[in-house]
C-alpha cells in the first residue's frame, strides 16, 4: 500500500490502521505493508504508483484530498490520471477549525462575528485547505492565509509570535492526540 506522505501524518495513519484489516478481508490474508513515498504535495508517491507500478491488483494507493485536489487543479509535475485508477475504499474525511482563546470565541456561530483579524494556517493551499478556505468564503468571513508549514508546532509558534488571531486545520486530530 503507498501512501504518498511522510509518516505520521494523517494519510498514513489511517493506512497503517486499515492495513490489518485489508490483510484480513483479502483472500489468501497477504501481509499488507504501507510504504511512504512523500514529496511534492502527494504527487511523487502518486507518480510512482501509476507509472511504476505494475497493475497486478498487488499495489494500492492510499490517496488523500491533496492527491485529488493536484490531479483536479492540472497541477505542474502530475502525470496520473484519475481515469486509471479504480477505487475501493472510500472514508469520510474532514478538518477540525480551532480559535485561539484570545479571540473570546466561545461558540461556532461567534466566528461569523469576530472582529479580530483571522488567519488561517496550513501546510498548502490545496488539498484539505481550499475546501476549509471555500468554506470560509461561503460563509462570508474575510480569513487571511499563512501555508507553506510542514507541522503543526511550527503554525503556532508563528501565529502566536505576530499576536495574530489564528484559525487552524488539523486533519484527523482525533489520531493525532
Amino acid at each position: 500500500m503507498i501512501v504518498p506522505t511522510s509518516p505520521g501524518g494523517g494519510s498514513d495513519i489511517q493506512a497503517r490502521f486499515m492495513a490489518p484489516y485489508l490483510s484480513e478481508h483479502i483472500p489468501g490474508s497477504p501481509d499488507v505493508q504501507v510504504v511512504n513515498i512523500a514529496g511534492g504535495g502527494t504527487i511523487t508517491g502518486s507518480n510512482e504508483f501509476a507509472l511504476m507500478r505494475e497493475p497486478d491488483g498487488e499495489s494500492s494507493l492510499w490517496a488523500s484530498i491533496s492527491t485529488t485536489t493536484a490531479y483536479l487543479l492540472d497541477e505542474q509535475g502530475v502525470e496520473y490520471d484519475y481515469e486509471n485508477f479504480k477505487p475501493v475504499i472510500g472514508y469520510p474525511d474532514g478538518g477540525v477549525v480551532y480559535v485561539s482563546d484570545s479571540t473570546g470565541i466561545s461558540e461556532p456561530n461567534e466566528i461569523l462575528e469576530a472582529e479580530e483579524e483571522l488567519v488561517y494556517g496550513g501546510t498548502s493551499v490545496t488539498g484539505l485547505p481550499l475546501t476549509i478556505l471555500l468554506s470560509f468564503e461561503v460563509l462570508g468571513l474575510d480569513v487571511d492565509g499563512i501555508f507553506g508549514y510542514e507541522a503543526v508546532d511550527q503554525l503556532e509558534l508563528l501565529l502566536n509570535k505576530v499576536k495574530r488571531t489564528w484559525i487552524f486545520r488539523l486533519l484527523l486530530v482525533i489520531y493525532q492526540t
